[in-house]
């Protein structure tokens, strides 16, 4: 499949694209799936527009932009494909890249709902237009998901992916000057990226900590899954700490502390300890330990010591957190 998609073949650069998308036999890789992607769509290739959208408007492995996104929905829609239409329509409604219209959004749900479209019916029907150019015995379309469609794909796994809940991390480092409050929204976008979970609200943990007036500790005692697990609505249950935190000055051979030094960091290393517990059996199900490091390899003066500090402290954090994600891949929760 790889080789066609490379000789130019566009339904197998489509394949290619969605396999690298979803994780579907191959490790996921947003960054590999844009790229057939892109090639399919220099073939005009309507799903392939779609799903650049679809990239595009959810951040996956570009900065989300939503008129990147509009753009690549129509020429998809340009193309006839009505899943392009139809999240052009709804953008259009809510005014996402540009300025809400809805007369215009309408005439857009009009068009997928002709081609098909079951969700633009049910916003026509939503926004209390008449029927007009479509017929409410339409078929639907793609009752199965297309194997080029990966928010149809993304979709149809919702349901079976595990719910979690993510809980504020710690700072166990002995210089105290760990990222940690940080640490909880890296680690909540590394994994919307993987989708792997079915991440719940982190304000609704955050109310619920402040009603039962759990303790930091408290919350990351197995003990406590179940009653936290019940309320939010999580079947698990992520904790976590930095448990190591340092600066090495390499070219002299010893370990700067975080706080009270003015000499320039070469390499930050954060060291980030993550367990998952099972709310009904307080079970600890995943417990790792992985180590983030980021260097500064420039000799030049790029500002203040605590910026440079800081830069180089998140980027092995989020090294760190990457890793754990990376781990988590692997594991098969029971739902």
């Amino acid at each position: 499949m790889l080789r066609k998609a490379d000789r130019g073949d566009v339904e197998a650069q489509c394949e290619v694209g969605f396999m690298y998308a979803t994780g579907d036999g191959v490790r996921q890789d947003y960054a590999k799936a844009r790229k057939y992607y892109e090639k399919a769509a220099a073939q005009n290739d309507a799903s392939a527009l779609y799903n650049l959208g679809i990239m595009y408007r959810n951040g996956y492995s570009v900065k989300q932009d939503y008129k990147k996104a509009r753009v690549w929905y129509a020429k998809g829609a340009e193309n006839g494909d009505a899943y392009s239409m139809m999240n052009l329509a709804r953008m259009t409604e809510n005014g996402l890249g540009m300025k809400k219209d809805v007369n215009k959004a309408v005439e857009l749900y009009r068009q997928a709902a002709a081609n098909s479209n079951v969700q633009a019916q049910k916003a026509l029907k939503r926004l209390k237009v008449q029927q007009g150019t479509y017929s409410a015995k339409t078929p639907k379309q793609d009752s199965v998901p297309a194997r080029n469609n990966i928010e149809a794909r993304f979709a149809e796994r919702l349901m079976n992916r595990p719910r979690v809940a993510i809980l504020p991390f710690e700072d166990r480092s002995e210089e105290g000057n760990a990222p940690a409050s940080a640490i909880i929204n890296m680690m909540v976008t590394e994994l919307h990226k993987a989708g792997i979970f079915m991440l719940l609200e982190r304000e609704r943990l955050d109310d619920i900590a402040k009603e039962q007036k759990l303790s930091q500790s408290g919350l990351v005692d197995p003990s406590t899954a179940l009653k936290l697990g019940k309320i939010a609505g999580a079947q698990y249950i992520i904790t976590g700490a930095v448990t190591l935190c340092y600066y090495s000055e390499k070219a002299s051979g010893f370990m700067l502390p975080i706080l009270g030094s003015s000499a320039k960091a070469k390499t930050a290393y954060v060291v980030l300890d993550i367990r998952i517990i099972d709310v009904e059996t307080s079970e600890i199900v995943y417990s790792s330990n992985q180590t983030g490091d980021a260097t500064n390899k420039e000799r030049k003066n790029i500002g203040s010591s605590s910026k440079v500090i800081g830069g180089l402290l998140g980027m092995a954090t989020r090294n760190a957190v990457e890793k754990q994600v990376s781990e988590m891949r692997t594991l098969k929760l029971e739902i």
